[in-house]
């Protein structure tokens, strides 16, 4: 990952985003999708 300055996971960090901003609204999910949005903005 050094070696590519992280490149091969922004992708995945694009789909984390999404994902949250989707589910942000849905109750059912509400206990994963906020410790997980956090972390996501510690990615940057």
């Amino acid at each position: 990952m050094l070696a590519t300055q992280g490149k091969p996971l922004m992708g995945i960090t694009k789909l984390v985003r999404q994902f949250c901003k989707a589910q942000s609204e849905n109750d059912a999910l509400k206990e994963f999708n906020e410790p997980l949005s956090q972390v996501h903005k510690e990615w940057g």
